[in-house]
């Protein structure tokens, strides 16, 4: 079905998810082919995607998130076999809502979601009162340069990104 593989993700349960040329396939803790995930009537909304590979995360739910250049943030609930992203938001969670981000952060510790959309710096959803802020730092317009191709949280539990050649470090 295709040899290049975009990212390898190992979750809790020990499975490891492979997703290559638009693909996703799902392999026991041994690497024994399990099943091709995006062949499954609710896993289809995935068919096509390319997983950057460090976009990987597992929220306490256990949901699966990840993240496509060219369709954003994807939850994978396998609990509740559904899909969610911008195509099925039936919550309309504003952070669904971008095809084209480069980073993001799940931040349970402090309820939030720290997004990148693709040249409009960062964006802060906070899960309590579901508001979402947009943080420009001082920049006017969108540009590829406002671009944040990462999204860390240090030991302390601030947000660190930077873009354009600057370091911004945040209080989460």
């Amino acid at each position: 079905s295709g040899n290049t593989i975009s990212s390898l993700y190992k979750d809790a349960h020990g499975n490891i998810w492979v997703n290559h040329n638009g693909e996703l396939d799902l392999l026991d803790s041994n690497l024994t082919y399990q099943s091709r995930f995006t062949d499954l009537s609710w896993g289809r909304a995935l068919k096509k995607i390319y997983i950057s590979i460090e976009s990987w995360q597992t929220d306490k739910k256990g949901r699966l998130w990840s993240l496509s250049d060219t369709a954003g943030i994807n939850i994978i609930d396998l609990k509740e076999k559904k899909v969610c992203n911008s195509k099925y938001n039936p919550e309309q969670l504003p952070y669904l809502r971008y095809l084209y981000l480069r980073s993001f952060l799940i931040d349970e510790e402090n309820n939030a979601i720290w997004y990148s959309p693709w040249g409009d710096a960062l964006f802060k959803y906070d899960l309590v009162t579901k508001r979402e802020q947009h943080i420009t730092f001082g920049m006017q317009e969108k540009e590829e340069q406002q671009t944040i191709n990462s999204i860390v949280k240090t030991k302390e539990g601030n947000i660190l990104c930077g873009f354009g050649g600057k370091c911004f470090l945040l209080n989460s």
